[in-house]
């Protein structure tokens, strides 16, 4: 890291009130504080995963064994009976420690096949290409690409009609087209 004597410090305009600010930040250190959904330690699938059955997100839920001893489990947040119309599945809760070592030992498997790998990357690259947003950007260089091409062949004819000089012509070659067009506006 730059130590704070090298930085370059420029003035910013706020987006906000240093009153609003305030609070904000007051907001953001009580959630930290009171939050009942903290979590104190991550998990692998913490957030990504889903219920099958609802849609709704999985959340981690502590709980106590008659043992003593204590579990974590991934429970569904549609399995509540405190929410409004009640629950709306009725999916059991997958313990935290099993399903982590069953999703690592599965990507621990893809990992060790670079093949498989190369495969997937291959099938979303296509993928990509196919697009439409791939296909716009496409034809939208292409579409740069011929009136670049046609300035400068009407930079070249003007030189050979002697209506610019080779310094003239040097420049507007260096000058990008757009500016060129925002240069003749101006």
């Amino acid at each position: 890291m730059t130590p704070q004597e090298h930085w370059i410090q420029i003035v910013v305009p706020a987006n906000v009130s240093e009153e609003l600010f305030q609070l904000a930040a007051r907001r953001l250190e009580d959630n930290r504080r009171f939050s009942a959904r903290r979590t104190k330690e991550p998990s692998l699938l913490q957030g990504l995963i889903a219920c099958r059955r609802c849609g709704h997100a999985f959340f981690r839920a502590p709980k106590k064994s008659r043992g003593g001893g204590s579990y974590i489990y991934y429970r569904c947040a549609g399995n509540n009976y405190k929410r409004r119309h009640g629950r709306v599945c009725h999916n059991r809760p997958v313990r935290q420690d099993h399903l982590d070592a069953l999703v690592w030992q599965h990507i621990v498997q893809l990992i060790s096949q670079p093949a498989l790998i190369r495969c997937e990357l291959d099938r979303r690259l296509e993928e990509h290409r196919k697009s439409p947003a791939a296909t716009m950007e496409r034809s939208r260089l292409q579409q740069e690409l011929k009136r670049s091409e046609s300035a400068i062949k009407r930079l070249v004819a003007a030189y050979e009609e002697e209506l610019v000089s080779l310094d003239e012509l040097r420049q507007h070659a260096r000058t990008p087209p757009q500016t060129q067009d925002r240069q003749r506006r101006d």
